[in-house]
């Protein structure tokens, strides 16, 4: 059976609308990458959000998300490698804060992506 999951994923998307693909746009797993960087700045530790009224996003859940995000960046765009080489969870959290007070309306998957675009980019 694993010989068929990769024809049969590429089939998959193969199969999806080009109109959802040609504007850039995805779907957004998850609440915490839906949190707006106005929340992000005003969270700390142990403090919950209601994100578009119905769940409950931890600070630690919203950093996740936003780790999982570049790890899947690092699997299948790079392949191998790390887009934040060189980087502390420090300096990520860091360029963040900077980001979301320069963007407050920008939600955490803007946050992800602008992050990658500017690491691999070696600019800020």
């Amino acid at each position: 059976m694993r010989s068929l999951r990769q024809p049969l994923m590429a089939f998959a998307m193969l199969a999806m609308p080009s109109a959802a693909l040609a504007d850039g746009t995805y779907t957004v797993i998850g609440a915490p990458g839906l949190v707006p960087c106005t929340q992000w700045l005003e969270i700390s530790d142990n403090d919950t959000l209601r994100v578009l009224g119905n769940d409950d996003v931890a600070e630690e859940q919203v950093k996740a998300w936003v780790a999982g995000f570049l790890s899947a960046y690092n699997r299948y765009a790079l392949g191998a490698g790390n887009v934040a080489e060189g980087r502390t969870a420090e300096d990520l959290l860091a360029w963040a804060d900077r980001f979301c007070e320069a963007n407050p309306e920008a939600s955490m998957a803007m946050l992800a992506e602008t992050m990658i675009h500017v690491l691999e980019n070696g600019s800020e």
